[in-house]
C-alpha cells in the first residue's frame, strides 16, 4: 500500500511540476520492478487504484482551479508539445539524434564527478554475474537504464531529466568500490589521488575568493573560514584510509561556500534579476498608466518563464495572449512584431538578449 501511497503522491507533485516525464518515470519504474520480481499482480492490486485516486485528486484539484481562469485545453496541449517536442517524436533531425546518443552519457558522467570516477571499479570480468546475484544492484541498474534509455534517444533531452536516476547509478557504482577497493590497489590509489587533488582545488578556490568575488563585502571572513576548515579536511583526507568520508564532507562543504557566494549575487544581477525588476517595473507602469487596462503580451513565441511569473504576480492575473491590438489596453511585444505599427512606447528591456517593449497605440 505505501508503495502506491507514496509514489503517485509525489508523481503527482511532480506532474504539477514537470508534466508528463513524471508519469512516465512512475510507470517505467514500476513495470521494471514488477517484471525483475515477477510480482505481476502487484499491478493489479486493490492499492493501485487507491494511488491513482490520489494521483487524480492531486493534478485534478489543480486543473479545475485552473480551468476556472484559463482554457485547461490550451494548458494540456502546451504541456504535450513541451513533453514530446524534446523526444524523439519531436524531433526529425537525424544528425542532432546520432550526436545526442553519443554526448548524452558523456554528459552525465560529468555530471557526477566526483561519484563517476568509481566506475573504475565495475570493469571486472563478473559484473553482470555479479549484478544479477544481487537483487537490489539488479533493480537498481534495470529501473536506470530503462528510464535512462527514454531520454538516451530525445534529442531535446537536458541532465536534469534524469537526475532521478542517479542515485540508482550511483548504488551500482559504490557497490563495486567498497567491495573492492582493498583488492584493487591501483584503481584505490587513482581514486584517492583524485579525492586529494578536487579538496586541494577546493582550497585553493577559498583562498582566491577575495581576488575572485569583489561583489560581496565579506568575502574575506568566507575564504577565512573556509580555508580553515579545506585545510583541515585535506589533512585528515591524506591520513586517512576511507577517504570517501571526506570527500563526502569536502563537497557539502563546498555546497555551502558556493551558496554564500553565489546566490547573493545572483539575486542582484542575470537573466532571473533582470526578469523580477522589469516584470515589477512592466506592471507598476501599467497601473500608473492606466489602472483600468489589460496587459496582453503581442508576439508568437512565448515570454520567458520568470518574466511572466512576476507580471502575474504583480498584476495578480493571468498574461493572456493577444494578436490584434486596441487603443484601450497595453501591450507587451519584442521589435520585430511591431514593424509598420504606430506606438506609442512606454519602457523597453532586455532579458536574455531578447528586447521587450511594453506600448499602446496612438
Amino acid at each position: 500500500m505505501l508503495l502506491y501511497v507514496f509514489s503517485f503522491l509525489f508523481a503527482g507533485f511532480g506532474f504539477l511540476t514537470k508534466g508528463f516525464p513524471s508519469v512516465v518515470f512512475l510507470y517505467g519504474t514500476l513495470i521494471l520492478v514488477f517484471l525483475i520480481g515477477r510480482k505481476y499482480k502487484y499491478f493489479f492490486s486493490k492499492y493501485h487504484l487507491i494511488g491513482i485516486v490520489i494521483f487524480v485528486l492531486i493534478v485534478g484539484s489543480y486543473f479545475y482551479m485552473y480551468n476556472q481562469y484559463h482554457s485547461l485545453i490550451d494548458y494540456l496541449q502546451f504541456l504535450w508539445s513541451e513533453s514530446s517536442g524534446r523526444t524523439v517524436v519531436g524531433e526529425n533531425k537525424s544528425t542532432a539524434l546520432l550526436t545526442h546518443l553519443f554526448v548524452f552519457p558523456l554528459k552525465t558522467l560529468i555530471a557526477l564527478i566526483p561519484w563517476s570516477i568509481l566506475i573504475i571499479f565495475i570493469f571486472r570480468k563478473n559484473f553482470f554475474q555479479e549484478i544479477f546475484s544481487n537483487n537490489i544492484l539488479k533493480i537498481a541498474l534495470i529501473v536506470f537504464l530503462g528510464n535512462y534509455f527514454v531520454y538516451w534517444i530525445s534529442p531535446g533531452a537536458n541532465q536534469r531529466y534524469v537526475y532521478m536516476l542517479y542515485p540508482f547509478l550511483i548504488l551500482v557504482f559504490s557497490h563495486f568500490y567498497f567491495k573492492y577497493k582493498d583488492y584493487d590497489e591501483i584503481k584505490t590509489k587513482i581514486f584517492n589521488i583524485f579525492i586529494l587533488i578536487l579538496i586541494l582545488i577546493f582550497d585553493i578556490v577559498s583562498i582566491g575568493l577575495p581576488f575572485l568575488v569583489k561583489q560581496l563585502s565579506y568575502s574575506v571572513i568566507i575564504s577565512i573560514i573556509f580555508t580553515l576548515i579545506f585545510s583541515v579536511l585535506l589533512y585528515c583526507t591524506f591520513k586517512s584510509k576511507l577517504k570517501i568520508v571526506y570527500l563526502i564532507l569536502a563537497l557539502i562543504t563546498f555546497r555551502i561556500m558556493f551558496d554564500l557566494v553565489y546566490l547573493p549575487i545572483k539575486s542582484k544581477s542575470g537573466d532571473s534579476y533582470r526578469e523580477k525588476t522589469n516584470g515589477i517595473k512592466v506592471s507598476q507602469i501599467v497601473q500608473t498608466c492606466n489602472p483600468k487596462a489589460n496587459l496582453y503580451y503581442y508576439g508568437k513565441d512565448k515570454l520567458p518563464h520568470g518574466l511572466l511569473f512576476y507580471l502575474e504576480r504583480e498584476q495578480k492575473k493571468i498574461i493572456k495572449r493577444k494578436l490584434k491590438l486596441n487603443k484601450k489596453d497595453i501591450f507587451l511585444s519584442k521589435p520585430e512584431y511591431l514593424k509598420g505599427i504606430k506606438f506609442k512606447e512606454l519602457y523597453s528591456f532586455e532579458v536574455k538578449k531578447n528586447k521587450y517593449i511594453l506600448f499602446k497605440l496612438q
